[in-house]
């Protein structure tokens, strides 16, 4: 009997590099090559094609300078690698759809010119709309993005020339670590819309060197320690709320060290969040900054519209920062500050996102402003509205705080982000300010969110502008027509490639079951009707079952073991509005589409598999051994 289900096995990408890998070294090796005739492979790792790896032998060691030529003079990428016999040079700066000339140049002064073709940009990658910035103020470096909607994590040079993108979908924060490596989400979703398996360490050339994977998965942001561990936003989605933890995790074991969970600093049922809140999300923990010095963590939440710090020693909420009209008196005497009187221009943020801790104690943050009220009478619409970067400065003792500096409100609603964005800080009166989720429709700023519009429609126009301001002059200025979650303006060479196989860390959780059998099906003599559209997919610690089903339809996956017991997964077939989410990338727009992970986790012994549909059992013909 045609049973209708395709199953496949998908390699983890980890995986695939070191097979590519393992293939272009031995062809390498298999060959002669020097400074005259060097080994070429381009996008080496297979998911950056804006790459190339250039390799060879010479008899004497020697220094090496690359040179990849810009569209002028002034955008050419330079770098000198350190004095060898074997070389290994990353190209990195290519151009989409062109011919590139790239120059090595010897110590002793001999030079080679290769020719490296590349494939035209992906549809994904967005140029911007405008740029305005100097060469000599970006000075070699890139503004790397992030994306919310439909585009590629990509970089762009100082004219706004695309010089690097990622063809897998990534997520959220992307921050270089102290190894110089890239830290970003990953490329394979851990829960529908937006929550993602873990955290990615890759390098410029794409490749991946670990992937921490986290028991409930990763959002929003993350932060580096000194000694290289790492603070993450993580949930657990079976608690009952989302996105209100943070764990430390050990770099060197992907292991889980410490947790905090804000439900036990905060009373949900206490907090007089935004408009968008709710008791699922009733936190959205969406930023995180560590304070070394004093062992504290900040912690923003969007819903909330506070920072709260919490003092990891002692284990106990320190104060919250934010407006604290309609919050109950008792938090707020003992929370919250006040704004310092004769202290000059003051106004609190609303469903903020990115907050900063300065070198002199100061808060800089994203205030998008969304309604700017917590009382519905004096919301402000889009039009009327304004987001901006803004500092403050808190004296605890006093419990007071003051405004010291903002950029954005005096743009109005041409700088409007209702929600996503970040902020970041260069030095003494040098800050990036990214309004990343700005939105028109049919002229009219809008106070939706882009990732549930139809931004494909023409009366639908999107922008991320992204600013930095050097003594309150705007130094840079770029737009780009999609929403970006965050920016990062980046140097392009601060770490070697290393070759070795990557490597998995952490463990995902065991995927939660529902505990009785359900006596009242019947199992069909049929096979499953080919418009469910069964697919299985076996990922290195996973199955993934995809299908098409109907809103409201009853479903479980059923694993019977080789002695007849079931493990049984609830299918949830709910239709969410996802009108807050941050990223959309990861959304399938299928209304009928169904996406569920069983984890290996807890599993052991050879399964086989069933399907059931409003109360009829469906066997899938699928054995499954972990």
């Amino acid at each position: 009997m045609k049973q209708n289900v395709a199953f496949r096995k998908e390699q983890h990408i980890i995986e695939k590099q070191k097979e590519m890998e393992e293939q272009f070294l031995q062809e390498y090796h298999q060959g002669s090559y020097t400074f005259s005739h060097p080994y070429i492979k381009q996008n080496p790792y297979g998911i950056a094609p804006l790459t190339a790896l250039v390799m060879f032998e010479t008899k004497e060691p020697s220094q090496v300078t690359l040179r990849v030529c810009g569209m002028e003079k002034e955008g050419d990428l330079v770098h000198r690698f350190d004095k060898r016999t074997h070389h290994v040079i990353p190209v990195y700066g290519l151009y989409g759809g062109r011919e590139n000339k790239v120059v090595l140049i010897l110590e002793d002064g001999k030079s080679q010119v290769l020719s490296i073709v590349t494939e035209p940009l992906d549809d994904n990658v967005k140029l911007p709309v405008s740029i305005r910035t100097t060469a000599s103020y970006l000075d070699g470096e890139w503004m790397f993005v992030s994306p919310s909607t439909a585009a590629a994590t990509a970089a762009y040079d100082y004219r706004g020339d695309c010089r690097w993108y990622l063809t897998p979908v990534t997520g959220f924060d992307l921050r270089q670590l102290q190894n110089g490596r890239l830290l970003l989400g990953s490329y394979r979703l851990y829960a529908p819309p937006y929550h993602l398996t873990g955290l990615m360490e890759m390098d410029l050339s794409g490749k991946i060197y670990r992937e921490y994977t986290l028991p409930y998965g990763y959002h929003h942001d993350e932060f580096e320690r000194k000694d290289g561990n790492l603070y993450v936003l993580t949930s657990d989605l079976s608690g009952g709320t989302e996105e209100d933890i943070c764990v430390l995790i050990d770099r060197s074991t992907g292991e889980i060290q410490r947790q905090w969970d804000l439900k036990d600093y905060l009373d949900p049922g206490q907090v007089s969040g935004s408009p968008d809140w709710t008791p699922y999300g009733w936190y959205r923990n969406n930023a995180l900054w560590y304070d070394e010095a004093r062992d504290r963590l900040l912690l923003g939440g969007r819903f909330a519209e506070v920072v709260a710090c919490i003092d990891c020693k002692e284990d106990k909420l320190l104060w919250l920062l934010g407006d604290p009209d309609t919050w109950p008196k008792e938090l707020v005497e003992k929370y919250f500050f006040t704004p310092e009187e004769d202290g000059g221009e003051f106004e609190w943020f609303y469903e903020p996102h990115s907050c900063t801790l300065l070198p002199n104690g100061d808060i800089f943050l994203f205030d998008n402003g969304h309604y700017r009220s917590k009382r519905p009478e004096k919301r402000l619409a889009a039009k009327d509205n304004y987001s901006r970067g803004v500092v403050y400065r808190i004296d605890e003792e006093k419990r007071t705080v003051r405004q010291i500096w903002q950029f954005g409100k005096e743009r109005g609603s041409d700088f409007f982000s209702p929600y996503i964005s970040n902020v970041a800080y260069y030095g003494e009166n040098w800050y990036m300010i990214h309004s990343g989720g700005m939105c028109w429709i049919d002229g009219v700023p809008s106070d939706t969110i882009s990732t549930v519009l139809d931004f494909s429609s023409p009366s639908c126009r999107l922008d991320a502008a992204t600013v930095e301001v050097k003594d309150n002059k705007v130094m840079y200025e770029m737009h780009l027509p999609a929403s970006f979650y965050r920016a990062r303006r980046l140097p392009v060479y601060t770490c070697e490639l290393e070759f070795g196989s990557g490597k998995v860390l952490g463990s995902l959780n065991k995927t939660e079951e529902f505990g009785t059998d359900i006596d009242t099906v019947v199992l069909s003599e049929k096979a499953v009707p080919e418009d469910y559209n069964i697919t299985l997919i076996e990922e290195t610690d996973r199955l993934i079952l995809t299908a098409g089903l109907e809103k409201g339809q009853l479903a479980m996956l059923v694993l019977q073991d080789e002695e007849g017991k079931n493990h049984n997964y609830y299918i949830s077939t709910a239709r969410g509005a996802n009108s807050t989410m941050c990223v959309a990338t990861y959304l399938d727009h299928d209304d009928r589409k169904i996406w569920m992970p069983v984890n290996k986790t807890g599993l052991s012994g050879r399964y086989h598999l069933y399907l059931i549909v409003d109360e009829v059992k469906y066997d899938l013909g699928v054995d499954w051994s972990v």
